[in-house]
């Protein structure tokens, strides 16, 4: 979508010839309806967002193209138009290593008493903590926080819609990402 180019009234209010009739965007509780008027002609479109419900046990690199397009099984494949979002925020270096110190700190505690006797796995998570606190410590190593998001564009019909998003969730689901549609969150996300 780009402006068209036109020239401004300098007798008449900025505020009026800034409106752009042709395009809308209606906010609904699952999605946003976009509208489009070009040459008389109205079209439009639903804009549906999905996004992670929780981490996926395991993730492999090579199996992400397998979410949106699965040539062994193509009715496990994305058949819209749709935008795959990934953010990555690198978190502060001093409050990840002091957040890391803490929890050492605690654990190695809890590890070095009877209390790692009665939970082995105390240790492990003691000594796992304690790496992470020196590879953060040297920089050899940053805490990253991620966001992923898929925003599907489709017609603007709940029976298009509804396979869209079964699309869409079943083959992220087969890799065992768990998707969910935000309710009035969306205009984040778009």
């Amino acid at each position: 979508l780009t402006p068209k180019t036109r020239q401004l009234d300098p007798y008449s209010d900025l505020n009026y010839q800034c409106v752009d009739d042709s395009f809308d965007l209606k906010v609904r509780q699952d999605y946003l309806a976009l509208g489009l008027r070009d040459n008389g002609k109205n079209s439009t479109a639903r804009i549906m967002n999905f996004h992670l419900a929780r981490n996926p046990e395991i993730a492999f690199l090579w199996n992400s193209a397998d979410n949106y397009s699965n040539l062994l099984n193509p009715e496990l494949s994305i058949s819209c138009p749709f935008i795959l979002t990934l953010t990555l925020v690198v978190e502060d270096q001093v409050k990840t290593h002091s957040e890391a110190n803490l929890k050492y700190m605690d654990l190695d505690k809890k590890a070095n008493n009877s209390y790692g006797k009665w939970f082995p796995g105390v240790v492990k998570e003691a000594k796992e903590w304690g790496e992470l606190r020196q590879r953060l410590a040297s920089g050899q190593s940053s805490v990253v926080s991620y966001f992923l998001n898929i925003t599907a564009f489709c017609k603007d019909n709940n029976e298009t819609a509804l396979e869209t998003e079964q699309d869409i969730l079943n083959s992220f689901r087969k890799n065992g990402f768990e998707l969910i549609s935000p309710r009035f969150n969306h205009m984040r996300n778009f």
